[in-house]
């Protein structure tokens, strides 16, 4: 199957070719972002458990995480697990997309 994009035409295997790229890449960026962040004295965890009480357990000054910027139309049709964040948060949070 071919589907076109501004007048360029792709096939599937070139969209998922696409895809797994640009995961390969948000993975190198995170992780050294992590690192970078290791190096100076902070502590990361990319835990996916309930970030409320882990915030309050592990006592953090704040919650940092990424979204997938699917925007304001998407975020209503599907939710949206940074908005649920920050609204249960008691510490600030820092989106990033």
């Amino acid at each position: 199957m071919i589907h076109s994009f501004a007048n360029e035409y792709y096939t599937v295997a070139t969209i998922q070719k696409l895809d797994a790229d640009q995961e390969q890449e948000q993975a190198t960026v995170l992780n050294n972002a992590t690192e970078y962040a290791k190096a100076q004295g902070l502590k990361i965890s990319d835990s996916v458990q309930a970030y409320g009480a882990i915030a309050n357990e592990r006592q953090v000054d704040m919650i940092a995480m990424g979204t997938h910027g699917m925007g304001v139309i998407g975020s209503m049709l599907l939710g949206s697990v940074a908005q649920k964040v920050i609204h249960l948060s008691v510490v600030p949070v820092m989106l990033v997309k």
